[in-house]
């Protein structure tokens, strides 16, 4: 079995699509230490041809147990670092008194 890497993912050919809107490719991705399926679709647009993605957790946030979600960590580390983004407040906004 290989090594499943943080921020990283595989895609393969959907050999089994049945209908338009089956995705050209499926795989799955890691991201946060969260495993995700992962589709992918081939479209035409206006610069050219695109891939367009879907994310899909394989398991759902109340399976994870006490380990907080991406968001969460994400939340964690600014707070760590000393920024608030809530409410009323800028961080880097002058104070006027």
């Amino acid at each position: 079995m290989s090594e499943r890497r943080d921020m990283s993912g595989i895609l393969f050919k959907n050999d089994r699509k049945q209908q338009d809107t089956h995705a050209d490719y499926q795989g799955t991705c890691t991201i946060g230490g969260i495993e995700y399926y992962m589709n992918a679709w081939l479209k035409d647009g206006a610069k050219g041809k695109f891939m367009s993605f879907s994310f899909k957790p394989k398991k759902l946030p109340s399976d994870y147990g006490k380990q907080p979600a991406f968001e969460d960590k994400l939340a964690d580390d600014t707070r760590a670092k000393g920024a608030s983004f809530g409410g009323d407040e800028i961080p880097f906004a002058p104070e006027f008194r």
